[in-house]
């Protein structure tokens, strides 16, 4: 509705709303570097653009024209900045645990943000019925402005220093550490590392898109077709993502499935939940309503948490001394792509339903992207299995490969949890 007061098209408000993916991946470098140094300085920058960003929001969408446009893309941009924060979340759990903990820790991370997705669009539609008469941009602006600087006054007074985070946990700062001296990774090494740098890449690229392109596209039909107000229809989006957390909380345990059988799991809760989407017959009654939303849960719940069975092996294949494959840049590939996955995916949404306000198009969209990305997926699994089996791979031991005591290749998943039970 903002972009639309501003003159704006369906198309335009889509790329508003991807402007936060691309302020995030543009700010990504930076995240990393200050993250590198100290983790509170990365916290405390996120809360900073966060301050700044909803505040040129909040006055750019006072204005009218095509510079309020621009204005309102560009505010959307800054606010995306700090999105960034997440290579610093994705560093931190693989520099500060390892293997099963490493899963348990990321599963931890998608519940958390899980839980900020259900609590936006609340906190967003509960703040304009506070403020009826206020313009729709300014009270959900306000709100996120009081969060960041609370946020930021917190991480200024109580989050500790880097030296006091490893201490924590146990574990030798890595920029402390001498360089490796070793000779270069073997060219089978480098091959799986890269092959496993790539189906991360393609999950979080395809996962992304799929999720905010969900997000968009309901939002809008929620709207348009089942005739629920703008203000409401932020609480009724907001419905799969709260039912999902239940699923989410056993993201943790999927270690003991081993990641092929996890990620296959996964892509069938994907699959029904979008079979459950697809709507038959003509609109009516609440039928059709919960049908979609009982597909999103699906939906929503297993494209969340897809990463997760593949992220302790993260650790192990992490090449410190490479200019690519260490920690900071894969997680940061990972997260290009993400970011990447987030911008293209409201403004193809927007765009498919531009076309035509049918909710089977935004379905089949979302399940074109679930077909390419499992197939990849799959594809690459089965490659590193054989790596594995053949000792050449992310899962071989040895002094090329690593060792870490709770690190778990792609059928180590039962076996680690028998370990971690008997060292108890």
């Amino acid at each position: 509705s903002v972009m639309e007061r501003a003159g704006g098209s369906v198309v335009l408000s889509g790329l508003a709303i991807g402007g936060y993916a691309l302020g995030s991946l543009v700010s990504m470098p930076l995240v990393a570097f200050l993250s590198r140094r100290s983790f509170r300085q990365a916290l405390l920058f996120m809360a900073t653009v966060a301050v700044l960003g909803n505040a040129a929001y909040d006055l750019m969408g006072s204005l009218r024209g095509a510079w309020a446009i621009a204005g309102l893309i560009l505010a959307r941009v800054l606010c995306g900045a700090e999105g960034g924060i997440s290579i610093m979340f994705g560093s931190a759990i693989v520099h500060l645990s390892s293997g099963t903990f490493t899963a348990k820790g990321m599963a931890e991370i998608l519940l958390s943000g899980c839980v900020g997705v259900v609590l936006g669009p609340s906190l967003s539609s509960a703040s304009q019925f506070c403020l009826p008469g206020a313009p729709p941009e300014i009270p959900p602006a306000a709100v996120m402005i009081a969060f960041a600087g609370a946020y930021g006054a917190c991480v200024w007074v109580c989050f500790p220093s880097q030296a006091e985070c490893f201490a924590l946990a146990g574990v030798p700062d890595p920029e402390l550490r001498p360089l490796s001296s070793e000779a270069a990774p073997a060219p089978a090494r480098l091959r799986s590392a890269w092959l496993y740098t790539a189906v991360l890449c393609s999950q979080f690229l395809v996962r992304s898109f799929q999720r905010v392109s969900w997000e968009a596209g309901v939002l809008l039909l929620l709207v348009q077709n089942y005739g629920i107000s703008k203000t409401a229809a932020g609480f009724v989006v907001s419905v799969p993502v709260m039912c999902s957390l239940p699923i989410i909380t056993f993201a943790g345990r999927l270690h003991k499935l081993g990641p092929e059988w996890a990620i296959r799991l996964l892509s069938f809760v994907e699959f029904l939940g979008l079979v459950l989407m697809f709507q038959v017959g003509e609109l009516g009654g609440l039928g059709p309503l919960v049908m979609l939303m009982v597909g999103s849960t699906l939906l929503y719940a297993a494209n969340w948490i897809s990463n997760v069975p593949l992220a302790p092996l993260r650790r192990r294949i992490c090449i410190r001394d490479h200019w690519a494959l260490n920690v900071e840049g894969v997680t940061g590939l990972n997260l290009a792509m993400s970011f990447g996955g987030s911008f293209y995916g409201p403004v193809v949404s927007r765009a498919v339903l531009g076309v035509s306000m049918k909710q089977n198009l935004l379905v089949a969209s979302l399940a074109l992207a679930w077909l390419g990305c499992f197939l990849a997926v799959e594809l690459g699994v089965q490659v590193l299995l054989q790596d594995e089996r053949a000792g050449q791979g992310v899962g071989a031991r040895g002094r090329e490969g690593g060792s870490c005591q709770n690190d778990v290749g792609l059928n180590d998943g039962k076996r680690t949890e028998r370990a971690e039970k008997a060292a108890g």
